[in-house]
């Protein structure tokens, strides 16, 4: 994770089911690490829940 100014604020990976993060992404901004099948010639998947509060 980086400021806005991209300044390195964190940096954490989810490994395990139901490891989370919350952040401000109005603060944060945040990127995604490669994603490698565990088979090499099969296709992987990324399950991600994003939940997204507007407070207006």
């Amino acid at each position: 994770m980086y400021s806005n100014k991209n300044v390195p604020i964190e940096h954490k990976q989810l490994n395990w089911f139901l490891d989370s993060i919350i952040i401000n992404d109005e603060v944060v901004k945040h990127d995604v690490s490669p994603l490698f099948p565990a088979l090499q010639d099969q296709p992987g998947w990324r399950d991600m829940l994003i939940i997204d509060y507007n407070f207006v």
